[in-house]
């Protein structure tokens, strides 16, 4: 036994190494209990304050997640034909994660449900590389997201090179009555124009239609209503051959909203 005396204040302290015990006066701190600090008893003396982790096994008694579940949680779904995921059920036990009643796990779901293909970034397909003017959303087959059979992923490389960005095309095909559609696009990149129209820059006219800009055309008299003029790129009108309130064929051009 060593004593110290400084005051008012005595400290006692014993070592047990055999029984890993430490005897506390009153106002003194304890650490560990039977089985010392391993074991994480509790060995307060009176009016002391006990730390370490009690209960059989000590500090040692948690282990992975919470509650004893491993550290990665399941994702849970409010249906396997729905991709919206919703953790707020989620408990822990005797072990394992419950994603709790109405919920299901997203490794359960099947491969060609969406609950199969939870985690992946969904995405938009069209007709074409070059066609935006309808899409339809890629849906979950095999366990990864694909579009319908004739559709194509405009953002996937493999499908849809970046040169068949319609943006970025410089070539039109424009038909003789100035109807006109982009370069036709494919995995292979730009492709010929087809049957009946040329490649022009970036300007489609009828035959015979010969103006600087296709909004010259607009109120004026036309020949036949299935006539058009396009100037591609930016806030630049479409015009076309169309009845006016007098009952004359005559250019009316549409302005986008810029």
């Amino acid at each position: 036994m060593i004593r110290f005396a400084s005051g008012c204040l005595s400290v006692v302290l014993l070592a047990c190494v055999a029984c890993g015990q430490v005897e506390q006066p009153l106002g003194g701190v304890a650490t560990g209990g039977a089985g010392g600090l391993a074991a994480g008893g509790a060995g307060a003396g009176a009016g002391g304050q006990a730390t370490g982790t009690g209960g059989s096994g000590g500090m040692n008694a948690v282990a992975g997640g919470s509650g004893g579940c491993p550290a990665e949680k399941p994702t849970c779904l409010t249906a396997c034909y729905d991709d919206r995921i919703d953790n707020s059920a989620l408990t822990c036990e005797a072990g394992q994660w419950q994603c709790g009643p109405g919920f299901v796990d997203s490794k359960t779901c099947g491969p060609n449900t969406l609950g199969g293909c939870t985690g992946q970034a969904r995405f938009n397909c069209q007709p074409s590389c070059t066609e935006t003017g309808s899409s339809s959303i890629a849906q979950c087959v095999d366990g990864k997201f694909a579009c319908d059979a004739g559709w194509v992923n405009p953002k996937d490389p493999k499908s849809c090179p970046a040169s068949c960005d319609p943006q970025l095309l410089t070539a039109l095909c424009c038909f003789p009555n100035g109807k006109w559609q982009n370069t036709p696009c494919d995995a292979n990149g730009p492709g010929a124009c087809p049957d009946g129209s040329t490649s022009v820059p970036n300007q489609c006219r009828p035959t015979g239609i010969d103006v600087a800009a296709c909004s010259d055309l607009d109120g004026k008299a036309c020949s036949s209503s299935d006539l058009f003029c396009s100037d591609t790129g930016f806030c630049h009108p479409t015009c076309s051959c169309e009845l006016n309130q007098s009952g004359q064929l005559a250019w009316l051009c549409l302005y986008p909203v810029c």
